[in-house]
């Protein structure tokens, strides 16, 4: 069986971080890999009840992309090997532009939360 990995590419790696700075968090994205596992230690307690501790909105939004993924995707419909689940939502997608829809609600969704920790001013 072959083993299947889900990673954002660089394009939607970029467009996501870009969003997320739009969004004025660029501030709360980890600096490096090593800040980010500190900061998400545990991440299951992390994406039910985030913290400002624990926020990290980019890491956050890709997990969630990567869970949307797996929940909208039947299993045999996965590619095989490392892939980016936007990349193959926008291929084979029955939405256009579902890639950019993934990201603008993982980002409004991470804003809100950013909002509700008090780590962004509230919305004017």
């Amino acid at each position: 069986m072959e083993v299947r990995s889900l990673l954002i590419c660089k394009d939607h790696g970029t467009r996501l971080r870009e969003a997320i700075e739009y969004r004025g968090m660029k501030s709360l994205i980890s600096k490096d890999g090593n800040s980010m596992k500190t900061r998400l230690k545990d991440i299951k307690s992390t994406l039910k009840n985030p913290t400002a501790e624990c926020f990290d909105p980019f890491a956050i939004a890709t997990i969630q992309i990567s869970m949307a993924f797996i929940a909208n995707v039947d299993d045999e419909d996965f590619p095989e090997g490392q892939f980016c689940p936007l990349c193959e939502v926008k291929a084979h997608g029955q939405i256009p532009d579902a890639d950019d829809d993934w990201i603008n609600g993982c980002c409004d969704e991470q804003l809100d939360t950013a909002r509700k920790l008090n780590l962004v001013p509230p919305e004017a």
